[in-house]
């Protein structure tokens, strides 16, 4: 659903999200690709489609989806300890 909402997106906006959290991932050692990746790419593309701008609260939002539960825990290889695979 966010690939839809991301292609909504203006080019400077699109290029907003993907470095937003391409960092975000970066420095919680989490792959864009993984299913955490993906949630933070949607929680990014739903505060921009919001109207929210500034990077630094676009990566507050992912901060904050994590610690409401909407990403799962933060960490390198999280995902195997959640679900007993590697995604």
């Amino acid at each position: 659903m966010w690939l839809v909402s991301l292609a909504e997106l203006d080019e400077v906006d699109a290029e907003v999200v993907i470095d937003v959290v391409r960092c975000w991932c970066e420095d919680h050692k989490v792959p864009i690709d993984s299913d955490k990746g993906r949630a933070a790419m949607a929680a990014v593309v739903d505060r921009i489609l919001s109207g929210e701008k500034s990077p630094t609260a676009l990566c507050e939002a992912i901060n904050a989806a994590s610690l409401a539960g909407s990403l799962k825990a933060i960490g390198p290889h999280s995902d195997t300890l959640q679900s007993g695979t590697q995604s």
